[in-house]
Parts: C-alpha cells; sequence; structure tokens
C-alpha cells in the first residue's frame, strides 16, 4: 500500500511505500510501473515531504519509518540498498513536512511531541556529493554511488534528555489558544541534527499530520491534526532561522487555534491551510456564511480576504474553519461543512492559487471531489 505522495516537480512524484520502498516516477513520460528511482527503508515507510527552499522543483526529500527512522535523500545520487543520511528519534513520527524559513524538518510523533530537526549541515553534505541525474528534472537514474564517508546511520541517545514536563509552562485548556509550550532541547548523538520539540497538548495524544504552509513573505503556519479529535494550527512570529533562537532558550511557534467539532476516530486526518489577500475586514454573524457551491444568498465577505483550514470530518464531509483572527486572539469559526462524500473523509488540500482557495477532498469513496468558492 502507498502511504504517502508528494510531488517534487510539476512532472515527478514521489511515493513511500509500505514495502519499505521509496519510489519516483515521471508523470510527463509515463512511466509508472518502472520507478525512475528507488530506496529501501528499514521498516515502513509512513511518510514523505520535499526538501524545497521557495521552489516549485527539487530532488531533495525526507521520510519516516515504522521503526523510528528518519531519512534524508537526494533522487540524484544513487541509494544502493539504503537512504544515505538517516537517524533514529525517540520514538515514531507519523508524519513529517519541511519548512523553509527555518531549514528544518518538522516530525508529528506517536507519543504526541512535535520535534524541529536542524538538517542545514546534512542538506549541505547531501548537496556536495550529489551527481546529476541524466533527466532534466534530476529525476533520472544516478550516475555515481553516494560516497560512504557522507552515510550517516545516526541513532538519537536517549541520556540526558530534558524532560518534556519539564518544560511544560503549565496546564492549558485545549480548547483555547495559548503560548505554545517551550521547546525542549533533546540530547542526541554529536552528528546526529540538532533537534528541538514541544508537546503538542497535555493527553499527549498521538499526532497524525502535520503540515507547513507559507511562502516567502507570507505568514507562516503550522497545522497539526491528533487523535484528541482535535486539530491545531500554530504560527511562526519570528523572520529569521528560528533554530537559532531555540538553541538559546527562545519559542518560536505560538499556539493561535484549536479546531474541534469532528472526530480522526484513530485515522489520519490530513488538512491544509490557505493564507487570504487582501485587507482583513470585520466579520458578521451574516458573513460566516456558506461560501462553497451553495445557493443561498447573504451578505457574504470576499473570500479572497479569509485565512482558511480545510480538512476531513469524523462525518462524510470536509471542514473549511475561518482562521483569519486567530493569531490576534479570536476564536476559529466553521464556515461550512463539505457535504458529497459517501464515506469518511480522510482528507482535504488547497490549491496554491492567489486569488482564491480551491479545496480537493477525498476519502472512504475513492472520490475526489473539487470545491470552487461560489463567490
Amino acid at each position: 500500500n502507498v502511504s504517502d505522495v508528494v510531488w517534487l516537480s510539476n512532472a515527478t512524484i514521489l511515493s513511500a511505500s509500505f514495502d519499505c520502498t521509496i519510489k519516483t516516477c515521471d508523470l510527463a513520460a509515463g512511466q509508472f510501473k518502472t520507478p525512475l528511482y528507488t530506496a529501501q527503508t528499514r521498516a515502513f515507510a509512513l511518510a514523505a515531504c520535499s526538501v524545497s527552499d521557495w521552489t516549485s522543483s527539487t530532488t531533495v526529500f525526507a521520510a519516516c519509518d515504522s521503526k523510528q527512522w528518519l531519512y534524508l535523500g537526494d533522487t540524484r545520487v544513487s541509494s544502493s540498498r539504503s537512504l544515505p543520511v538517516q537517524w533514529q528519534s525517540q520514538s515514531r513520527a507519523n508524519t513529517i513536512t519541511y519548512d523553509p524559513s527555518q531549514k528544518c524538518l518538522i516530525t508529528g510523533h506517536i507519543n504526541g511531541t512535535v520535534s524541529l530537526w536542524d538538517v542545514r549541515k546534512l542538506r549541505t553534505a547531501l548537496a556536495t556529493s550529489s551527481t546529476p541525474a541524466t533527466g532534466s528534472d534530476g529525476a533520472g537514474a544516478p550516475t555515481m554511488p553516494f560516497p560512504t564517508n557522507v552515510t550517516q546511520s545516526i541513532e538519537v541517545s536517549s541520556g540526558g534528555d530534558v524532560s518534556h514536563e519539564a518544560a511544560l509552562s503549565g496546564p492549558r485548556s485545549p480548547s483555547r489558544p495559548t503560548t505554545a509550550d517551550a521547546m525542549t532541547p533533546v540530547t542526541s548523538s554529536p552528528s546526529a541534527p540538532s533537534c528541538f520539540e514541544w508537546t503538542n497538548e497535555p493527553s499527549k495524544s498521538p499526532i497524525t499530520h502535520v503540515s507547513f504552509h507559507g511562502d516567502r513573505d507570507a505568514p507562516k503556519k503550522l497545522f497539526v491534526v491528533s487523535e484528541d479529535n482535535m486539530a491545531r494550527l500554530y504560527g511562526r512570529q519570528g523572520t529569521g532561522i528560528g533554530i537559532d533562537d531555540m538553541s538559546r532558550g527562545g519559542q518560536d511557534y505560538q499556539l493561535e487555534g484549536v479546531l474541534n467539532g469532528f472526530q480522526t476516530r484513530s485515522y489520519s486526518v490530513r488538512g491544509s491551510y490557505w493564507c487570504g489577500t487582501g485587507q482583513r475586514e470585520k466579520r458578521t454573524s451574516s458573513g460566516a456564511a456558506s461560501i462553497f457551491d451553495d445557493e443561498r444568498e447573504a451578505d457574504l465577505r470576499h473570500v479572497s480576504e479569509c485565512d482558511l483550514v480545510v480538512c476531513g470530518g469524523g462525518e462524510d464531509c470536509g471542514l473549511v474553519f475561518d482562521v483569519t483572527d486567530a493569531s490576534i486572539g479570536g476564536n476559529p469559526t466553521l464556515l461550512q461543512r463539505l457535504d458529497g462524500h459517501r464515506g469518511r473523509v480522510w482528507g482535504a488540500c488547497v490549491h496554491r492559487n492567489a486569488a482564491r482557495p480551491i479545496i480537493a477532498t477525498w476519502g472512504e469513496d475513492s472520490c475526489v471531489r473539487v470545491w470552487v468558492p461560489r463567490k
């Protein structure tokens, strides 16, 4: 079974699978049955992400597996039997994403923690030893094996760790946005990437999905879904490399909103964030009406001015939340349920369109439905 699929370029997709492999295929060339690149993981590959600094095309990726291993690879270099850069975390990572503003990997773990990994040095080593591929997009077959002196098999040490509980600033209600818990530095082996982590919520429910959203000049958001039937939206306040600030005891991500009203039912619910454009107008009760393919007339604000979070739900529908005022203390508002599926909705994503949000939802009925704003 395929566990995750990500875009590496306009024509290349990368997949992570339960057969312990990472593969790429070229859609433009129609090569689906014969992968251009194949790498082996130590266990079931649970998730993958592209590692790209504000560009739409990359050859670098990261992945995680069911035995707590994290990987960094490049499709331009030979993987032989295993990925060139790998290390082990203290708990299993269920999901992974990349924050280009901090140049760090972000992982969500089964113990309810979110970890930030500083991979700047690892990426430099990877780029230095990368060999250009035969394909124009860098996804073709490699011509040289990866040097063994760059390969890292790193296990995070369990000794001397700062406890998660000691880093918490105190109990907080999960229904009210507050400042995120203090980030805890994790002691690791000298060659492992630096790691900082925080507890997503007090009950430490397993995290099923994390995704980073934001452009170079746009707000930076981190969307986290956990098995406590809630989703949380974090905002990054800093403008520089936050990893350096965290190493001095600072904290960079702030909890802006908690979204409830849906149930994950112990399966992975994926979601996405869309940053609205233009000036924000004052919300009214009539303005929080349905905006996607609804025939009812209402005094609606322009949807382009709304910051939205879309995700799947426990019922047979997707959910659209207005989180525009969340960063200034406002509560997220449920705008609409996207009804139309004949089964549970597992996830939703938003097309990166500067003018309006175009939403795609998918779920148990094996259908993908696309939703376009009516206004």
